[in-house]
């Protein structure tokens, strides 16, 4: 396979730098909302929903749109919108006019940049990497991603001990401004954007959405993950409101807790190619949901005193950065082996927009069940959720795919006749 290109370790150090950003903000806006403006539930279910709403609103031609630029431009303005959007949260805390409208149109801003630029980055991955070459890049991503999930909720929750959350917030944004200039760096010369039969970009949409619907391996992976999205935003929406309000646990705690996930992401990033090559890819899959719903479990039933409380959160973290790392890594590389050149941008839209455009919905029933029947019930019911999706891969061909073969890929010939 040999070494991987410089370009791509520009790209490397660019999204590892704006990872880690991202990582404080993850822990800092919402303790931001939680602290600071004091939120409640059915609040802290719409702040949610802002930041996952973009997807639905158009992550689907963001798709058609990639796949007819260049993405490198792309890549470099959502990064610099990025972090102007950011550094408005501190400055309006410095002029003590931070309201949650603000926290509320940051979190839509900066999730509708972060739709485009996601689809822009797995369709420009596989210009700068062979096809062998394409578990190595996104794992040493993914990597990446497990040293940030693992540094960054530390530093954040001391951040907003030492300077309050709001202020934190302003290490992302300069973070995004410097992956910018990294990106922006980048030497190799990205191909053209070949012509495509699209008259439009709903027809566009249409062809993405065949292309991943009647294929027998994207289709189960995209409604396993769209289950699991839902019920675990769900989660998601309560948790920062569990651990402070019901837990009593403070920003240090708090920091603590997540950093534990990002040492499990590191131990999957880096055992996720042995797995998946000793087991197979679809019981990879399937074998890491399950894993996934047990470690959701493990947080309603922390009780007792605080060291058993602290004991189960971490070891929910640790066990769902790991087994996220590794269903991550694996079905990012399947979609990308098995989906031709010009469609990567349509596809990864496609089951982009099917995993995140149901997440609103998924933040407003948390925060209502939140309000409704208290934390801890709504924590129990959507782990129930995250588990059951696993039996959606388990009873697929995904069971038993161990490896891609060309006959499992789709074929320019086989889409043309099929549409």
């Amino acid at each position: 396979m040999g070494p991987l290109p410089p370009s791509f370790s520009r790209l490397w150090i660019g999204q590892t730098i704006s990872m880690l950003g991202s990582q404080i903000s993850s822990v800092a806006i919402p303790l931001t909302a939680v602290f600071v403006l004091r939120a409640t539930p059915n609040e802290m279910g719409w702040l949610v929903a802002a930041g996952r709403l973009p997807m639905a609103c158009f992550g689907l031609v963001a798709g058609v749109w990639m796949d007819g630029m260049r993405r490198k431009p792309v890549l470099v303005a959502t990064d610099l919108a990025q972090g102007v959007a950011l550094l408005s949260v501190p400055l309006a805390a410095w002029w003590g006019a931070l309201t949650f409208v603000q926290l509320f149109f940051v979190a839509f801003v900066t999730g509708s940049l972060a739709v485009i630029a996601a689809v822009a980055d797995r369709a420009y991955l596989p210009t700068l990497l062979s096809r062998e070459q394409l578990v190595a890049g996104n794992s040493r991503i993914w990597l990446s991603r497990s040293v940030a999930q693992t540094t960054g909720p530390g530093l954040s929750g001391w951040l907003v001990q030492l300077i309050t959350a709001p202020f934190a917030i302003l290490l992302d944004a300069i973070s995004f401004f410097v992956a910018a200039a990294f990106i922006a760096s980048i030497k190799h010369r990205e191909p053209a954007p070949k012509p495509t039969r699209t008259q439009s970009a709903w027809q566009g949409v249409r062809e993405g959405w065949q292309r991943v619907w009647r294929d027998r391996l994207l289709r189960p992976l995209m409604l396993c993950g769209a289950t699991h999205n839902i019920c675990s935003t769900a989660i998601v929406t309560v948790y920062f409101l569990y651990l402070a309000n019901v837990l009593d646990l403070g920003a240090g705690w708090i920091g603590l807790i997540l950093a534990s996930g990002g040492i499990g992401a590191l131990v999957g990033s880096l055992t996720s190619r042995r797995v998946a090559g000793r087991i197979g890819i679809g019981p990879t899959l399937i074998a890491t949901q399950a894993v996934t719903g047990f470690a959701r479990f493990l947080i309603p039933m922390a009780l007792g005193p605080r060291p058993a409380i602290v004991l189960f959160l971490v070891a929910s973290e640790f066990l769902l950065g790991m087994v996220r790392a590794m269903f991550n890594i694996t079905q990012i590389s399947l979609r990308q082996a098995i989906t031709p050149a010009a469609y990567h941008g349509r596809v990864n839209a496609t089951i982009g927009f099917v995993l995140w455009s149901l997440t609103p919905i998924g933040a407003l029933i948390g925060g209502a069940m939140g309000s409704a029947w208290g934390l801890r019930t709504t924590l129990w019911i959507a782990a129930i959720g995250v588990a059951a999706a696993t039996f959606i891969a388990l009873f697929s061909d995904l069971r038993t795919t161990r490896t891609v073969t060309p006959s499992e890929t789709l074929s320019e010939t086989s889409s043309e006749k099929s549409d």
